[in-house]
């Protein structure tokens, strides 16, 4: 079975990066909550479809870890990036 490093090398390190991202005073309000409001979405029992209805209550769930998972490696790609260039 394959380490999520050699899946994807980028992740592991962009994941490191995130307590740094979360205590940058730079970074704004809204960003960081993102993330934790899409975490909640999807730990909550509320959702917008219940995940009693088999298959679509996990779509949802799906979708919003999918969204939150390009939205964050972006950011802290970014970051990253910023980071090592300033």
């Amino acid at each position: 079975m394959k380490s999520i490093e050699q899946i994807n090398p980028s992740l592991l390190s962009r994941l490191r990066k995130l307590p740094a991202y979360f205590a940058d005073r730079s970074i704004p309000f809204w960003k960081k909550a993102g993330v934790v409001v899409g975490l909640l979405y999807v730990i909550s029992p509320v959702d917008a479809v219940s995940d009693f209805l088999p298959i679509i209550g996990w779509l949802d769930d799906l979708g919003v870890l999918t969204a939150m998972y390009f939205w964050l490696m972006r950011e802290l790609g970014e970051y990253v990036r910023g980071k090592k260039n300033g």
